[in-house]
């Protein structure tokens, strides 16, 4: 979690919880770190990771016009990730960035109509095909800044949840997938937000905790990810919000927080390469599929969800993408070079 207020956290840099955290033992609920071994199977044969360059934070946000990756970034060192006020706005306008005059309601997709939903004149931005979420220093994110919000100023509190959840919400509504980069500590709020996720690639020096309850601060917001089979199991999850233990980077990846491990010296280079591996794919399949996903998962009911998929299967094999995929493999030629 962020800072705490008052002297004490003026002289411990990153908060006084984090302080805490990094001067006694780490807990880990199951530390099977030596077990994990990370996979480089998706590597594609023609990709280069030269062919990336890494954009520094004077640059701001943007794509990378060889590959389609939109990078945002949490840009808050001093304060160990801590996502104030002013920092979860600057999620929120760098998320906005990406697809200038698109605008989220449930039915944005037009079953009927897919290719006219996602015209350039709709606002989505086709040259994005995926976006990489990661932080400046050593540290992911340690969750809300306490000392902003210790001033007890309701007003200023309800702002910074909102803000929050709005950014929450965005990066589940994103047209494109998002792929969370965590290189280290990870707690509260920033746990929620790799849960938040499509995907996440975690060093293995990376721990992640919901240790609000230990300030006597249950991470209900936090939780919301976390009870939704895309993230942990729900008794994982609980046991987590009830001790404020922290979950290792090994254990993430087994319960489902995170998709891949890998070593720390190459988290930056796998999560790109993660991210040109989506991007490579058809966009349009891929802004169907992310949207269609969200929608069935939130259904009441499996019939539901099935007659909802059959609508979204046959509008996807309307699409000239899937025209072109089905014959080159059925000819057995090579996956087609997708706009």
């Amino acid at each position: 979690m962020g800072d705490c207020g008052g002297d004490k956290a003026e002289q411990l840099p990153g908060g006084l919880f984090f302080n805490m955290m990094m001067s006694s033992p780490a807990r880990p609920i199951r530390p099977l770190l030596r077990t994990i071994r990370p996979s480089r199977t998706l590597r594609p044969r023609s990709f280069s990771i030269a062919a990336a360059p890494a954009r520094s934070h004077a640059e701001g946000p943007g794509p990378s016009p060889k590959d389609g990756v939109w990078h945002v970034r949490i840009s808050n060192v001093r304060k160990r990730g801590a996502l104030s006020l002013a920092v979860l706005e600057s999620l929120e306008n760098q998320l906005l960035e990406i697809n200038p005059g698109w605008s989220y309601n449930p039915d944005w997709i037009d079953l009927n109509d897919v290719e006219g939903s996602l015209s350039a004149d709709r606002g989505v931005n086709k040259k994005v095909k995926a976006v990489i979420l990661s932080s400046e220093g050593d540290v992911f994110s340690s969750g809300h800044d306490l000392k902003e919000m210790a001033t007890h100023d309701r007003s200023l509190i309800e702002a910074v949840f909102a803000k929050c959840t709005d950014v929450m919400l965005l990066l589940r509504r994103l047209p494109q997938p998002v792929i969370a980069q965590v290189q280290g500590l990870t707690t509260a709020a920033g746990t929620q937000l790799v849960a938040q996720c499509d995907q996440a690639v975690a060093s293995d020096r990376a721990t992640f905790a919901t240790p609000g309850i230990s300030i006597g601060l249950f991470c209900t917001t936090p939780s919301v990810p976390l009870a939704r089979p895309l993230a942990l199991p729900s008794k994982q999850s609980l046991r987590m919000l009830y001790t404020g233990d922290q979950l290792s980077a090994a254990d993430a990846l087994t319960h489902g927080l995170v998709s891949h491990v890998v070593p720390h010296d190459e988290v930056r280079d796998y999560t790109q390469e993660l991210a040109a591996s989506i991007a490579r794919r058809s966009f349009r399949t891929l802004v169907l599929g992310k949207w269609a996903f969200h929608r069935h998962s939130e259904m009441p009911t499996i019939e539901e969800s099935y007659r909802f998929g059959e609508k979204v299967m046959v509008a996807n094999m309307m699409l000239g993408d899937a025209k072109m995929g089905v014959d080159a493999f059925l000819a057995k030629k090579p996956q087609p070079d997708w706009e």
